[in-house]
This record gives C-alpha cells, sequence and structure tokens, in this order.
C-alpha cells in the first residue's frame, strides 16, 4: 500500500486475516485500503470489526472518525470517535474542527486547532492554520 499498490495491499490483508487470527491492525489497514478505494462502506465495516476487539484502539477510531466525517448526516458518531483518538492520533483534532465549523460551532472549532497548535506535532500545521483562518471569517 505504501508504494501505491491499494490493491496488492487489500489482496494482502485479506489474506492475513483468512490464515491468522484477527488482529486490530490487520482490520484497520484493511479499512484504510478500501477507505483508499473509496469503498467506504466496506472500509467502515472493517473498521468495525478492529473496534470489536480493542475498542481503545485510537488508529481505528480516527480512521471511523474520519470516514464517518465526509459522510452528510454521521457528525456526532464522528465527532465521537475523533475526540476519543485525539490524545493518540494529533490529527483527529483537525479532522474534529473541521466537522465543528461545518456544523457551526466556530468556538470549539477554534479550540481545536489551537489545542493541535500546541502539540510538538507539526505534520499538519500549515493545514491547521488555514483552517483557523476559515474559521475566523
Amino acid at each position: 500500500m505504501r508504494v501505491g499498490r491499494t490493491e496488492n495491499g487489500l489482496a494482502e490483508f485479506r489474506e492475513a486475516l483468512r490464515i491468522g487470527p484477527p488482529s486490530v491492525q490487520l482490520y484497520t489497514n484493511l479499512g484504510a485500503a478500501l477507505a483508499t478505494l473509496q469503498r467506504v462502506r466496506e472500509a467502515e465495516t472493517a473498521v468495525r470489526a478492529a473496534l470489536q476487539l480493542d475498542a481503545t484502539d485510537s488508529k481505528a477510531r480516527y480512521l471511523l472518525g474520519h470516514m464517518l466525517a465526509v459522510q452528510p448526516g454521521r457528525e456526532k458518531e464522528a465527532l465521537e470517535n475523533l475526540m476519543r483518538a485525539e490524545t493518540q492520533v494529533p490529527a483527529a483534532r483537525i479532522v474534529t474542527a473541521e466537522v465543528l465549523l461545518r456544523t457551526g460551532d466556530r468556538t470549539r472549532a477554534a479550540a481545536e486547532v489551537h489545542a493541535y497548535l500546541e502539540l510538538p506535532d507539526r505534520a499538519y500545521r500549515q493545514q491547521a492554520e488555514m483552517l483557523l483562518q476559515r474559521i475566523r471569517q
């Protein structure tokens, strides 16, 4: 998957799940591959399977929250999952802010962005700063 061969990665994840014990990481990676291919329903099913194995897994929570965030009418569940992932996945704060902004809660959206900008994580700093500008408009 890392080299852009998502279909091959998908087949490998499915084979690993077929022959071995189920694991959170495999289901989450399968969900990510399916999401990359825009097979959202299947991706959601895979990530929910990961969360059945470990409801505290932050990566799975983030992925589920991110997938739900782009689906109209699923903002509440998206926020619940994203907020549960924020301590381990800093980028969840940015997606949370996007959802909050879309629902009209500018104050909480700004707080999420500011919280992200206070972290040592710099991966999405530019995106966070641009989001903060949109919030202020």
